[in-house]
C-alpha cells in the first residue's frame, strides 16, 4: 500500500470502525504532513471535519486524533491496536466509561471521562473534551509532548510529540474557514427571491406635456 493511501485509511479509521461511515462513503482530501502530525479534511455523510492526527512515540500501537467540525466543536480520540495488551491499559471487555488524565509537559493535569468501545481491529477511547479547559489546546500548541493515562495504567502511558501540531492546527482552522466561506457563497444563490432582488427605483415623474 502506498504511503499516501495508508495515511488516508488511517485518518478514516475512527469513522469506519465505529460504524459512523463505511469505507465507500468516507473521503479524505487536502492531506498534508507537518512533522509528527497530519492534517486533512474528512468528508462523511454527516458532514465535513478537519482531522489532526499523530502516533505515539514510545513503541505503542496507539494513535491520537483531534477532530473539529465546521461549527468548531472538538473531539479527541485514542485508537489502540488490538496487538497491544489490553491489560496494560486496564481496559475491560465491552463498552465502558473510563477516567483519563492528560498532561502537556509539566503543565496542569486535566481530568476527563472517556467512552471506550472496540471492534475486531482496534479499541477506541473517545474523550469528552467538554471537560477540558479551553487552555488545553493552547498548551498543546506551545508544548513538546502530550501524555495520556487511561484509568490507572501507569505502565502504558502513550506519549505524543507536539512537533508540527501548531502547523496542523492552524492549517485545519484555515481549511474549515475556506469550506465555510464556500458553502456560504453557494447558499447565496438559493435565497428567497426577494433577498437578491434589487430595490425597485421609484417611477420617474413625467412632465404632463409629454402626454400631448
Amino acid at each position: 500500500m502506498k504511503a499516501g493511501r495508508f495515511l488516508a485509511v488511517l485518518l478514516l479509521t475512527l469513522f469506519f470502525c465505529t460504524g459512523q461511515v463505511s469505507a465507500e462513503e468516507g473521503r479524505v482530501t487536502a492531506m498534508q504532513k507537518h512533522q509528527a502530525w497530519i492534517s486533512a479534511l474528512i468528508t462523511v455523510h454527516s458532514g465535513i471535519s478537519a482531522r489532526m492526527m499523530t502516533s505515539a512515540l514510545n513503541d505503542m500501537e496507539v494513535s491520537l486524533a483531534l477532530d473539529c467540525t465546521l461549527d468548531y466543536r472538538f473531539s479527541l480520540s485514542i485508537i489502540v491496536g488490538k496487538r497491544e495488551d489490553r491489560g496494560r491499559f486496564f481496559l475491560r471487555q465491552g463498552p465502558s466509561e473510563q477516567p483519563v488524565q492528560l498532561r502537556v509537559d509539566r503543565n496542569n493535569i486535566y481530568h476527563a471521562m472517556a467512552l471506550v468501545s472496540e471492534d475486531d481491529a482496534c479499541i477506541y477511547i473517545n474523550i469528552d473534551v467538554g471537560m477540558l479547559d479551553r487552555d488545553f489546546v493552547e498548551q498543546m500548541r506551545n508544548g513538546r509532548y502530550l501524555r495520556i493515562m487511561v484509568f490507572n495504567a501507569k505502565d502504558a502511558i502513550p506519549r505524543f510529540s507536539l512537533q508540527g501540531f501548531t502547523a496542523a492546527f492552524n492549517r485545519s482552522m484555515a481549511l474549515l474557514r475556506q469550506v465555510n466561506k464556500s458553502q456560504n457563497d453557494d447558499q447565496r444563490f438559493f435565497k428567497a427571491p426577494h433577498d437578491d432582488r434589487p430595490v425597485p427605483r421609484p417611477p420617474r415623474q413625467q412632465d404632463d406635456s409629454m402626454y400631448f
